[in-house]
């Protein structure tokens, strides 16, 4: 980290007063923990595991450690704080110092830092302090090229790092600071960025995953990596880490765990206790959880620190996750009393730690070393001046902060170093973390005290600090039970526990002890596994069957007399963990104790978690109990309510407890080869079957429904064939595996089945057949879904696509000599390669045709096609178990895996913004049509039959109306998004009109909103407290005012000025609004998208409906409608005025103003608007001081030399560190949001409005591009427009496949000259007016103009757009 305020939520610390056992050092250090004494290298008996709470050596099995030392930081991560430059982030200096001296100096640069900036010095430097541990920061670009491909000496750092670490005594926690597309968006993490290009990109995931399997399959069984630290501040943009994170966590954990069994792996939390998972909620073991600990709130208040560290302790408590602490980053500023404090607390703790930092720049108290190394001007020194101050920034050039150095080092002691695997067991006896821990608030809130084994009676629990009659909740170690009494003395009521209860009442007296078959007060009954299949469950209290009530809908109860079916039929899955989880056959949903709904157990769960977790015990040979493993209570039948299902009995007390649980159907013996399923991806009812042959009557009685088959599952070994019709005639298709999906020509058809055994020859016999050269778009039969060159190309190629998008989507066929074909990508002009020593993926990545880029194509039938590679005569799969990637790994085609729809384009096909399907659920024919309008007799000539529409895709930004009748007449239906079911206007269609809408901008203005229904305005009922209704004729104040607030995603959230509250799409209420929430999350979010002439829609993205205004409701609106029917779905949207003025977290960007260069001195923040003079003045901003300013994406600054926007002007679309010629002289600012319009990778030409001529790459691209064409001829006036992951674009021109290049230092021409993107060769397009843009070059901060001066040749000189000669107009060849 670094000196950067956290953005993340503020915590409300309240002073903890805490009690010191007597005796205890002023440090903390744990009585009889080792001291160093001298170092010897670490050996495999210092292999350290987590034990519970605590670390220790011998695999865990050894004697305690105490991780505490600091980090590496600015060694391998340049942050430019810690070692200054003027780079924004790490990969803008090395893309910069590669584009100006090539990879090879640049490399030899960077290595002349990391050769001086940490040396053996200071390995003894923290042996010598007493550190046991150095967490080493690293990021991707330490180890790998952009595509994830190792460096030759990828692990020569690390390694020496490692080694030098273990010879001292000293273990390393390998922290990955930068991940591929960047964890955070953050500068610490190498690349700047909006913090989403790795959660929200498979393929910088999928590198990311490939790094961490690599390291965990290099330094397996090291024993001086202490722990994998998998990514350091995971948040979006510093936010908070949530499910999206876990998920990913738990990805890289299954990675590592793939690879490296043994060592502690790290999951970090964004900020606090409440932002990670409890580990057994995704069945981690071995692992640490992490915090990162900075009061900015009290820089100079060491009490307030203290408060603030005493939070954290109690946040940990409360959470209670039973796995060690690591405070992996801290600081404690100038306090010295907090530094004391704060690491003796953590000592007490038994926490483990690492400062942040071992070394800094400057003379502060963030390093326990200082330097003041030179700052490199990464964009004008040249190659020796920067080797020559990259070679001074080793410690000796620097000095040690005494201060820091002589309050950090006691606390240190305690350290451990190789003691050849003993296992003394070196208890913590000052631990505050006891074998049960007592909550105020039920779910384990308010205040926490933990306690060990003992009897606490009134007087011992007061003086623990726990509050008469105020317990609400506990947690219990495995092994010991807690028994809570009703009155003082051990009397009254009491209740046992032996596990965790998140609710309990009424304590004045407490026992805690060990438990073990003898001391147990209850009978034991050990768990048993039941194989996986159908059942049914009986309660035996009331000898009911339990049924999913309602189909599922309403919670599970025992009040059947007899099993009938589905209702009464439930799926048992045995986890991994050793629990179970129960699927409902009414719904196909995993039951769910839900434990804030009265412990009841609902089918309402798509996925598997700790709630939807059981464990089942066997009480006698046909009796069963069954236990929640959420909240370790046993299920019972409570016939006080009517059977219904609840987790709420502590033990299996008696009848209600028990349940008959028995194997239905007799189709899922081991005989069974192959599995059919109802529905595609294997979903749906489904029916098990042997070898054999199955005509109609059969599979009847089977339990399969005739024509209803649409995935099956095939034994390796078996071939099944589907047949049309009774008998095994008509048409037929073979398997000999699995099919997420049959393919059309068989889906919901089959009425007879044969099951074979097949030794592995094909039987099936398909011809090759000869495609023309041309463009073509692939389209996986299994998952219906386009194929696509991920990420330009870069990634595997993946069939993932809904629709066909343009360029990444387009593969060019080229038929080879010898009769293969290999197939380039237009995303990058590449020939797609099957990779064999990658796992056969498919990537376009090659230059020329081998071997490896060459396949043969099969004809299954009409509308399908096999690919095999030429190379090692597999046939290309989809493999969805892999995301839909493509690999040449099937032996024969056995299936829709294996089976493609390969497509011709044409035009239309390459613009198409709408796709109409003959059936739901977008199966049958389609036809794909651009914007335009089709009456009946066009319509018809496209292929669309009449009256046949039955589902229809819709690109976004477009809008779809469907007409009843030929000349767009009688009713009709409009769609602004996909359409899985047309409802009413099913199979009625005779005319269609496709356009585009423009997704409406209010610009967080205040607003009324009227429905067109009843022409009533929109009122924040009762103040805000009930649902939105319109009914009042007119905006009379607050009620009926809503601020439209912006969201970064492009969404829009409705504030009311009633209460200050976001409103919410109350998905679980009715779908009602209601202004009820603080921020804004996805019930909060809507889309407006204009319907026609001033009025709108409102899209929830909560449940992805429309807001409609229910006039059978008094007006009230819901977020129930799938489309805009009508006047009801219709508003209008009026604004009031201005903004309030009121400042919204994460709905406005500001635009900040600093009086001193690099972001220094004064800052000032700025909303959207004009600010003259005067205004800018009162602002705080003042006349003719600025020297850098951050600029807002999607936002233009434009300074002004004098007041009243006049005299010379400066335009800003991104950060500027130094303002150069126009420093210190703004006189009136303007801020403006600015439309950046995406051209998505598509080939262009441009035409300069000042002559009207084409620019060209003149003479190939060997000289500066000049608008001199009169029109487009070619590839020499080409140019592909590439989106970069940062917002900006490059211009690669087709004459010569070079990036154009803004070259600064020489006169700003524009030249098509570079092999790879850096700074030089990034734009920024925005869109001026209708077909006029302006270019934007990075490099420099100057406009593109066409300089008819100079023959029409482009530069990057202006510093506005301050006429036709830095207006282009682009258009897409």
């Amino acid at each position: 980290m670094k000196k950067i305020r956290r953005r993340g939520r503020k915590i409300l610390s309240i002073l903890l007063s805490m009690t010191m056992a007597a005796g205890m050092m002023l440090t903390g250090i744990t009585p009889g923990t080792n001291e160093v004494k001298a170092a010897s290298s670490l050996t495999s008996a210092d292999f350290l595991k987590t034990n519970g709470t605590s670390i220790r050596k011998n695999y865990g099995n050894g004697e305690k450690v105490y991780l505490r030392g600091t980090n590496a930081g600015g060694w391998l991560v340049q942050e430019n704080w810690m070692n200054p430059t003027n780079a924004p982030d790490q990969r803008t200096m090395m893309d910069t110092l590669a584009n100006r001296f090539g990879t090879s100096t640049r490399d030899s640069l960077v290595a002349a830092y990391e050769d001086n900036y940490w040396t053996t010095q200071d390995f003894d430097n923290c042996a010598a302090m007493g550190m046991s541990v150095i967490r080493l920061p690293f990021t991707y670009m330490n180890l790998c090229d952009d595509n994830g491909n190792l460096k030759s000496n990828a692990w020569r750092r690390l390694d020496w790092f490692v080694s030098n670490c273990s010879s001292r005594g000293m273990y390393v926690i390998l922290d990955m600071h930068g991940a591929f597309g960047s964890q955070n968006g953050m500068d610490h993490s190498g690349e700047v960025n909006d913090g989403k290009q790795l959660y929200y990109n498979q393929g910088n995931k999928n590198k990311t995953l490939n790094l961490w399997a690599k390291i965990a399959e290099h330094f397996k069984g090291n024993p001086a990596v202490a722990a994998y630290d998998i990514l350091n501040e995971p948040g979006i943009k510093a936010a908070a880490t949530y499910s999206l994170h876990w998920d990913f966590y738990n990805e890289i954990y299954n990675t590592i765990r793939s690879k490296d069994s043994n060592h502690i792996i790290i999951m970090e939390s964004c900020w606090d206790a409440d932002n990670l998972p409890r580990p057994s909620q995704y069945g981690w073991t071995n692992v640490a959880y992490e915090y990162h600990y900075y009061p900015w709130n009290y820089i100079s208040n060491s009490s307030g620190q203290a408060s603030y560290t005493a939070g954290k302790v109690r946040d940990i408590a409360n959470h209670n996750y039973g796995v060690p602490t690591f405070v992996g980053e801290f600081t404690c500023f100038d306090q010295e009393d907090a530094w004391r404090n704060t690491m003796s607390t953590y000592n007490q703790q038994g926490w483990h730690w690492t400062t942040w930092s071992y070394k800094v720049t400057g003379n502060s108290s963030w390093g326990i070393y200082n330097h003041n190394p030179e700052k490199v001007d990464i964009y004008n020194d040249s190659a020796d001046t920067i080797k020559n101050k990259w070679s001074a920034v080793g410690t000796e050039n620097g000095w040690k902060n005494d201060k820091i150095y002589n309050l950090v080092k006691p606390y240190l002691s305690g350290t451990v170093t190789s003691t050849g695997g003993s296992t003394t067991d070196d208890s913590d006896n000052n631990s505050t973390s006891g074998v049960a821990t007592l909550y105020e608030h039920s779910n384990y809130g308010g205040w926490a005290v933990s306690l060990e084994e003992g009897s606490y009676d009134y007087k011992d629990i007061l003086a623990k600090g726990i509050v008469n009659d105020q317990i609400s909740s506990l947690r219990v170690s495995d092994g010991y039970k807690v028994t809570i009494y009703d009155d003082e003395g051990f009397k009254g009521k009491s209740k046992e526990f032996t596990s965790d209860a998140s609710y309990v009442d009424k304590t004045s007296s407490i026992k805690i002890e060990k438990i073990n078959n003898q001391t147990s007060t209850t009978t034991s009954y050990n768990t048993v596994k039941l194989p996986n299949g159908k059942y049914s469950i009986k309660s035996v209290a009331n000898e009911k069957y339990v049924a999913t009530e309602n189909g599922g809908s309403d919670p599970i109860v025992a009040n059947r007399d007899n099993y009938s079916g589905s209702w009464e039929t439930f799926y048992i899955v045995n986890n991994d963990d050793g629990t179970v989880s129960i699927k409902a056959d009414a719904n196909n949903k995993y039951i769910c104790a839900v434990l804030d709904e009265e412990n009841q157990l609902t089918p309402r769960s798509d996925s598997i978690s700790t709630w939807e977790k059981f464990k089942i015990y066997k009480i006698n040979d046909s009796e069963y109990g069954i236990r929640s493993a959420e909240n370790g209570k046993y299920v019972k039948a409570d016939l006080d309510n009517g059977g219904k299902l609840i987790v709420g009995s502590d033990s299996i007390a008696g009848a209600w407890e028990a349940f008959n649980i028995e194997k239905v159907g007799d189709t899922t013996t081991n005989d069974n080869v192959a599995t059919f399923y109802e529905n595609s991806n294997y979903s749906g009812w489904s029916v098990s079957l042997p070898e054999g042959t199955y005509d109609y009557s059969d599979i009847i009685a089977k339990g399969i429904k005739n024509d209803a088959i649409s995935s099956l599952k095939v034994s390796s070994g078996y071939k099944v064939t589907l047949y049309d019709n009774a008998g095994f005639k008509g048409t037929s298709k073979e398997f000999t595996g699995d099919a997420s999906y049959v393919g059309n020509e068989i889906n919901d058809k089959t009425s007879s089945i044969k099951i074979e055994k097949w030794d592995g020859s094909s039987s099936v016999t398909y011809n090759t057949v000869k495609l023309s050269n041309g463009k073509y778009s692939i389209k996986s039969v299994a998952n219906e879904k386009y194929v696509v060159a991920e990420n330009g190309g870069s990634d595997p190629i993946v069939a993932n696509r809904d629709s066909y998008g343009g360029s990444w989507e387009t593969f060019y066929l080229i038929n080879n000599d010898d009769g293969t074909v290999s197939l380039k990508a237009d995303a990058n002009n590449k020939y797609v390669c099957a990779v064999l020593d990658e796992e056969n993926q498919l990537v376009p990545r090659s230059e020329s045709v081998g071997t490896w880029e060459k396949f043969q194509i099969y004809k299954i039938s009409d509308t399908e096609y096999g690919l095999k590679s030429a190379e090692n005569g597999k046939y290309v799969k989809a493999d969805l178990d892999n995301g839909g990637k493509l690999i040449a790994g099937s032996d024969s085609i056995a299936g829709a895996w294996e089976a493609f729809n390969i497509e011709k384009l044409g035009d239309e096909t390459s613009s198409a913004k709408a796709t109409f399907y003959e059936n739901s659920n977008y199966s049958g024919w389609s036809v794909a049509l651009s914007e335009g309008r089709y009456d009946y007799g066009t319509m018809i000539s496209k292929g669309i039959k009449n009256d046949q529409i039955s589902s229809v895709k819709v690109a976004d930004g477009y809008k779809v109306t469907l007409y009843n009748d030929a000349g767009f007449a009688g009713s009709k239906k409009t769609l602004f998004t996909d359409a899985s079911g047309l409802g009413d206007f099913n199979d009625k269609t005779s005319a269609i009109v496709i356009e585009k809408v423009e997704k409406a901008d209010f610009n967080n203005s205040n607003a009324y909103i009227t429905s067109i229904a009843n022409g009533q305005v929109v009122c924040a009922e009762n103040g805000g407290s009930e649902t939105i209704v319109a009914n009042r004729s007119s905006c009379g104040g607050a009620w009926e005012t809503f601020q439209i607030v912006n969201n970064d995603d492009g969404t829009v959230s409705l504030k009311s000025i009633a209460n200050g509250k976001y409103v919410c799409a109350v998905v679980d209420e009715q779908n009602q609004l209601l202004p009820r929430s603080s921020s804004a999350s996805d019930w909060e979010k809507f889309e407006i998208v204009e319907i026609q002439n001033g009025e709108y829609a409102l899209k929830a993205r909560a449940n992805n409906k429309y807001v409609k205004a229910d006039l059978d409701n008094g007006g009230k609106l819901v977020a129930s409608s799938d489309s805009v029917a009508g006047a009801w779905e219709a508003f209008k949207i009026t604004k009031t005025g201005e903004s309030s003025g009121l400042t919204y977290s994460g709905s406005e960007k500001k635009a900040e103003f600093y009086l001193d260069s690099d972001y220094n001195g004064t800052k000032v923040s700025l909303s959207a608007g004009k600010y003259d003079y005067n205004a800018m003045v009162s602002a705080g901003i003042k006349n003719d001081a600025l020297s850098s300013v951050k600029v807002p994406d999607g936002y233009r600054v434009t300074l002004y030399n004098d007041a009243g926007f006049q005299g010379g002007a400066k335009v800003l679309l991104q950060d500027t560190s130094n303002l150069g010629g126009f420093n210190d002289k703004t006189s009136s600012i303007i801020i403006e949001k600015v439309e950046r319009p995406n051209f998505n990778n598509a080939d262009t030409y441009i035409t300069s409005i000042a002559n009207n001529k084409v620019v060209c790459a003149e003479n190939g691209g060997n000289d500066t591009i000049v608008a001199n064409r009169g029109s487009c001829g070619g590839a020499w006036e080409t140019i592909q427009i590439v989106n970069n992951n940062d917002g900006t674009v490059s211009l690669r021109s087709a004459a010569n496949g070079k990036y154009v290049c803004a070259i600064v230092d020489e006169h700003n021409q524009l030249v098509p000259r570079s092999g790879s993107i850096g700074t030089w060769e990034k734009f920024i397009i925005e869109k001026i007016a209708d077909n006029e843009y302006a270019i934007y070059s990075l490099a420099n901060g100057k406009y593109v103009q066409a300089n008819l001066n100079d023959g029409g040749k482009l530069f990057a000189t202006s510093e506005t757009v301050a006429g036709a000669w830095e207006v282009f107009d682009i258009n897409r060849n």
